[in-house]
């Protein structure tokens, strides 16, 4: 999206900062797997040339497959599959449209729309948001949306064991505020 990347890069040169994002999910699939996540002109420019590379060689379902494999749920958990067993302790094959919705509204954030945290009802939001847009572009029903809206979801007990939770929540948040 040659648009979206000029705007961002005119904002970022109004305000001398490397702050705006224009990452479409082959670009960050490419992040993620092959550079880091230093904000350089140096690392945008390799990321957008493999991503064209990419793109000309393997069709869109291919990447998209191996973005869900590759990217960061939270909770240490990389790809979908690993997502479903920590979030529902269920196989991503037996996932229903909410919790499916749930997981997609994870990504931008894993860490700050965790369930376990203090941003759950923020996550659930952002869950509807995803059925309603699912709506919206003809994927479900109105009724199938209604329905997974209203779905209580359950979620497995949070088993990460902290020592010293005081401390690693204060400093937890003081990176998230830091660095997003």
């Amino acid at each position: 999206d040659f648009e979206a990347i000029s705007r961002s890069i005119l904002v970022d040169l109004k305000i001398m900062s490397l702050n705006q994002g224009a990452s479409t999910i082959t670009q960050q699939l490419i992040r993620s797997v092959y550079l880091n996540n230093q904000k350089t002109l140096a690392r945008k420019v390799r990321e957008i040339v493999l991503s064209i590379e990419l793109e000309k060689r393997y069709s869109k379902d291919q990447i998209l497959s191996w973005y869900l494999n590759e990217v960061p749920f939270g909770r240490n958990a990389y790809g979908v599959e690993a997502a479903s067993q920590t979030y529902f302790n269920k196989p991503a094959s037996e996932v229903n449209l909410a919790e499916a919705a749930l997981m997609t509204a994870l990504l931008p954030a894993p860490s700050f729309y965790s369930p376990y945290g203090p941003n759950k009802n923020l996550l659930l939001q952002k869950k509807d948001y995803v059925l309603e847009r699912m709506r919206q572009e003809g994927y479900i029903t109105r009724q199938e949306m209604e329905v997974a809206q209203k779905e209580e979801l359950q979620f497995s007990k949070d088993t990460t064991s902290i020592k010293a939770p005081h401390f690693v929540m204060y400093v937890q948040q003081y990176l998230e505020n830091k660095y997003g």
